[in-house]
């Protein structure tokens, strides 16, 4: 086993936008020890806005969760690719509640390279924007395709209708968030 590990390339793109922020170390540790403080003590907190949309707790979360969420999803996926290597032949990846698009991220610098589509849905439009750049500067530091990104602002509905092409879902760190059990998203009109 080779560990959970971040990889190179995500950690490269995260320590420059980082040092890019010109926010000072002890401001980031603070909004860091927030958001832990949200997701737990004060989980109720939350209600109807995204931490996502505040910058001082999105830089937080892509300091400290979105290295390790990609890590996870990355390990998950190189699993799941040993057990079924057609995986890696899949053309589209859908990350619902994707956030600034840790499992996303995950599956560009995992999978095969080739051309993919990526549909992420958030309802932090500004956690889609930092996605959507991650997914970019990601793909150019490993030298793979330009990834199609397509972005939906919304609430995370509940689970997706059936889709008539193969895709590769995520529902990383959402189940929380997943509304009631009628309803769902039509994900083949997304595509």
């Amino acid at each position: 086993m080779s560990g959970v590990k971040t990889p190179p390339e995500l950690s490269a793109v995260l320590e420059e936008e980082i040092a890019r922020s010109g926010v000072p170390r002890g401001a980031q540790i603070d909004a860091v020890r927030e958001l832990f403080e949200l997701f737990t003590a004060r989980r109720g907190g939350l209600g109807r806005w995204s931490y996502l949309d505040a910058p001082r707790l999105r830089l937080a979360y892509l300091r400290y969760h979105l290295p390790l969420n990609a890590a996870r999803a990355e390990c998950v996926l190189r699993d799941l690719l040993a057990l079924r290597p057609e995986i890696g032949e899949i053309e589209h990846v859908v990350d619902l509640g994707a956030g600034p698009g840790s499992a996303s991220v995950a599956a560009l610098l995992t999978l095969p390279q080739r051309p993919r589509s990526f549909l992420l849905t958030d309802r932090s439009r500004a956690a889609l924007r930092t996605a959507r750049e991650l997914l970019l500067r990601c793909a150019e530091k490993a030298s793979a395709p330009a990834p199609a990104i397509r972005t939906v602002a919304q609430k995370l509905p509940a689970l997706p209708r059936p889709v008539g092409k193969p895709c590769l879902l995520f529902l990383s760190m959402v189940i929380n968030e997943i509304s009631g059990p009628r309803g769902g998203m039509d994900l083949e009109s997304l595509f």
